[in-house]
């Protein structure tokens, strides 16, 4: 089992690095390692234990609530379900930009996260299958054989916040209930998963606390190191160049605040909240700038207080994503927040990258 879980992980591990964000410089072997020491324990106890032991935790009071909510008798709208979901939300866009290891072994990233969906697959597939009332939502391993696209976030937050979303007990809304418990309890599943997955100390978290020749994903602690700052890098720009600038409308394009997640249930910018949340996590976790040279201590400081704005001005923004970019003042303040997202990344991934000799490449991206 363990051996079919790495192997899994290595072909997945593949598939991704080939689309990378960042284009990841070669490792040399007498490259020092002591900078590295204790950094896969740091994260591991500071950030993505802690973080898919919360995913798990909003999953399965997220597919209660949901079950609890379809046994009432009375025609109701779910609203009573958004704050519920809204912390879901937040706990996955924590981990979001995390791709390697468990989460991408078995689809297990797109079951929960099926995102972007320009053209809105996903989307048609649960109408179709809502229209059809398909009994198979009621065989949980017919279902999980099902297209991902069924059976993330997305997905429930369709069948939960559609404007048209109605649950009660004629037969439309029955099954609209009998669809959100199944997702709901899918995304549970896999949220548990993930969270064994990595508190087992013979599962992945052991290729990174032991890197060495004989590791099939980590020769060494700077490689671990060189995982988690293109995590970072390539979380930035995601958030800049697939989420922001879209939203507002990049070199004069039409503006597209629907394409964000999250923007059904008017969490959007609250995700993106939470995605900065996440990458700040991550970066006091790991510990990059800790013993830099004299020149470079500025870091130390600059990049917190970049996070720290990027937060203040996301927080300021209570409303949609829609309205904010419809907004003046709202869009001038997400215009700052892709600013300062820019200048978070110039800081970790050269400037920092550099002090420590991690060298992360540019986005692959770009241009895209």
């Amino acid at each position: 089992m363990m051996r079919s879980f790495l192997n899994a992980c290595l072909v997945a591990s593949g598939l991704v690095l080939s689309s990378a964000f960042i284009v990841i410089q070669p490792y040399r072997a007498d490259a020092a390692e002591g900078r590295f020491a204790g950094v896969a324990d740091r994260v591991l106890d500071g950030y993505l234990r802690p973080g898919y032991r919360a995913l798990e935790e909003d999953a399965g009071r997220m597919a209660d609530d949901v079950a609890a909510f379809c046994a009432a008798s009375e025609t109701i709208a779910p609203q009573a379900l958004k704050d519920r979901f809204a912390r879901l939300a937040r706990s996955w866009s924590r981990l979001e930009f995390v791709r390697f290891g468990p989460v991408i072994a078995g689809h297990r990233y797109e079951r929960l996260f099926f995102w972007p969906d320009v053209k809105g697959r996903g989307l048609r597939q649960v109408r179709r299958l809502m229209k059809a009332r398909d009994a198979v939502v009621d065989d949980p391993a017919a279902y999980r054989k099902k297209s991902v696209a069924l059976q993330g976030l997305q997905a429930l937050e369709y069948v939960l916040f559609d404007g048209k979303a109605v649950f009660g007990p004629d037969e439309a809304g029955q099954y609209r209930c009998r669809l959100a418990m199944r997702i709901a309890a899918g995304i549970h599943d896999t949220a548990s998963s993930l969270r064994a997955d990595w508190d087992s100390d013979d599962g992945y978290a052991r290729l990174m606390n032991n890197p060495g020749p004989d590791n099939p994903v980590y020769r060494s602690e700077k490689e671990v190191a060189q995982e988690l700052i293109t995590v970072l890098v390539s979380g930035l720009e995601a958030i800049r160049d697939r989420k922001v600038l879209v939203a507002l409308g990049r070199d004069g394009a039409t503006p597209k605040p629907k394409r964000l997640p999250f923007r059904r249930s008017g969490l959007a910018i609250e995700a993106l909240a939470a995605n900065l949340d996440g990458l700040a996590e991550l970066y006091r976790a790991a510990g990059f700038d800790r013993d830099l040279k004299q020149n470079d201590q500025w870091l130390q400081q600059g990049i917190p207080f970049e996070f720290r704005n990027a937060d203040r001005a996301l927080s300021s923004l209570q409303m949609s994503i829609e309205n904010a970019v419809a907004d003046k003042d709202a869009a001038e303040r997400l215009r700052y927040v892709s600013v300062v997202v820019d200048t978070l990344g110039e800081a970790i991934g050269v400037d920092l990258s550099t002090a420590i000799d991690l060298k992360a490449g540019f986005n692959a991206l770009d241009g895209d």
